[in-house]
């Protein structure tokens, strides 16, 4: 669907528990890119912000040089993922089909997100997932 095409910020995550109580699991100002090719590919990011640094680790430097604690913080308030994608207008489904992520246990998954466009904004619902989420994004201006 042509509508999806392009680039887009993130504006929010929002999980929604059972009793409607709203928790944002990378935090408030949370930042990202989704972006969807004309020719069916797709990436995501998303990340927390000011998950810390690797105690001053240099951009090379091996992993194991970090703490534990470290790597899974920074793991924690990350995800990365790409694939193809595509569209079943009919259910408002979008289908991210998954082939490379940050989480192992996510290769090979197919995603499943209820669309909603309002404008410039578009939002995400996973599909029967165990947690309530709404994903926010933004159409993103072109990059000058």
């Amino acid at each position: 669907m042509d509508a999806l095409l392009g680039t887009w910020r993130l504006v929010s995550v929002e999980f929604i528990g059972d009793d409607g109580e709203m928790t944002y699991p990378f935090g408030p100002d949370a930042t990202g890119l989704l972006m969807y090719s004309a020719d069916g590919h797709m990436s995501a990011v998303l990340m927390q912000q000011g998950r810390g640094s690797f105690d001053g680790m240099a951009v090379r430097r091996h992993l194991s040089d970090v703490s534990d604690a470290a790597v899974r913080a920074a793991y924690e308030g990350y995800v990365s993922y790409c694939g193809t994608w595509t569209v079943d207008e009919g259910h408002g489904t979008v289908t991210h089909h998954v082939t490379e992520s940050l989480n192992p246990a996510e290769v090979g998954r197919d995603n499943v997100r209820a669309y909603t466009l309002d404008g410039n904004r578009m939002r995400l619902e996973p599909v029967g997932g165990p947690v309530r989420a709404v994903i926010t994004w933004e159409r993103a201006e072109r990059f000058r």
